[in-house]
């Protein structure tokens, strides 16, 4: 299998049927069976997550049918295209806010199925080459809650990595976001994140 990421939970590989193979790594500082416990409850986690947001219809990478999720270990679907990290401030204006846009459609979607993705930045954000449509990956730290606190959260950390790497057109990147991020209470949702950035901007 071929290496294609290393992070500080999961390592992920490319097996030789072009799908990826996700394992979350051992943990030495941790006693082994209780590791062991740890990385199983957090990779059935995350297999049901990623279940539940493809049910729903979002862009998710797909866990592979008849490969079960053993362990620490989960078998998906690759998901080719352009990690919007690396490519978006190479995109045309019109494009960059129209993959905004898409994106917006798709985190509206995931609040609204209460999917929290907790790690919500361009780097997990890729644009399919066959398909031009926007995926979401990386449900490695994703939870489940109906909360507009943590749905808020989400959208900040999405900000922030936007005003990091993105930062010549942050601002109407983000504008472009919320046109399409529309569900019943995201009106309070985007009102919730102007109280997050105020604790953030305030807390020293």
């Amino acid at each position: 299998m071929k290496l294609l990421q290393q992070g500080a939970e999961a390592k992920i590989y490319l097996n030789s049927s072009n799908n990826i193979v996700k394992d979350r790594v051992k943990k030495s500082y941790r006693h082994p069976t209780l590791d062991d416990k740890i990385r199983t409850r957090r990779t059935k986690a995350e297999s049901k997550i990623l279940t539940k947001a493809a049910l729903a219809k979002i862009n998710v990478p797909k866990i592979l049918s008849g490969i079960p999720s053993i362990g620490r270990t989960i078998h998906m679907e690759y998901i080719k295209g352009d990690r919007l990290s690396e490519t978006l401030n190479s995109y045309s204006k019109s494009k960059q806010l129209s993959t905004m846009k898409k994106l917006g459609t798709q985190i509206a979607k995931l609040h609204f199925n209460d999917i929290i993705h907790s790690d919500l930045t361009t780097s997990n954000t890729i644009l399919q080459n066959k398909t031009n449509k926007v995926f979401i990956i990386d449900f490695g730290l994703s939870y489940i809650s109906h909360k507009i606190e943590d749905k808020a959260v989400d959208l900040h950390l999405l900000k922030q990595a936007l005003n990091a790497k993105h930062y010549q057109n942050s601002k109407s990147l983000f504008t472009a976001f919320k046109s399409t991020y529309k569900l019943e209470n995201s009106k309070k949702i985007l009102e919730r994140l102007k109280i997050v950035e105020s604790r953030g901007r305030y807390k020293h």
